[in-house]
């Protein structure tokens, strides 16, 4: 999600003169085993914009323990030129994803689906569903121009 994260690294002062919009952050408390829902999310992907003439975006999920997915974005399809990277973790309940300065939380974590909201520095919404075993589709509800505008990114498996 490069160009999902590049769409969400906003300004912090406009990231937090946006959160009135979005609501309060809930204090949802998420058990071990639903961030284990997440486990489909692990391999290398390709992401295409619906409906838009973006380029498609490469990055990589992996489970490095029980709590902790590290997310590396990539250049290209050769995967040779790493161009960024976040996290996905689960502390104290609550499990948070986290590219750059911005950091949202889950509110909604199911078997195949996932709902982030900004916690920190991030000015929109991300839902994640899974539409199969080597697909899902991402959906960024952003505020900030005072309208809501969605974008939509759907994820290839590649290895």
């Amino acid at each position: 999600m490069v160009a999902a994260f590049a769409a969400i690294g906003m300004r912090p002062a406009a990231a937090a003169a946006q959160r009135p919009l979005l609501g309060l952050v809930p204090t949802t408390q998420l058990p071990d085993s639903d961030f284990k829902n997440l486990r489909w999310v692990e391999g290398t992907w390709r992401g295409d914009a619906v409906g838009s003439g973006e380029r498609s975006f490469f990055e990589r999920y992996t489970f490095l323990d029980d709590s902790l997915i590290q997310v590396t974005f990539y250049s290209d399809s050769t995967l040779k030129r790493e161009i960024g990277s976040g996290r996905i973790y689960h502390n104290g309940g609550r499990v948070f994803q986290e590219a750059g300065s911005a950091r949202w939380v889950a509110v909604k974590m199911l078997p195949g689906e996932a709902l982030f909201v900004p916690d920190r520095n991030a000015p929109n919404r991300i839902r994640w569903q899974l539409n199969g075993p080597d697909q899902w589709l991402v959906t960024i509800r952003s505020s900030m121009s005072g309208t809501e505008r969605i974008r939509m990114y759907q994820m290839h498996r590649i290895h």
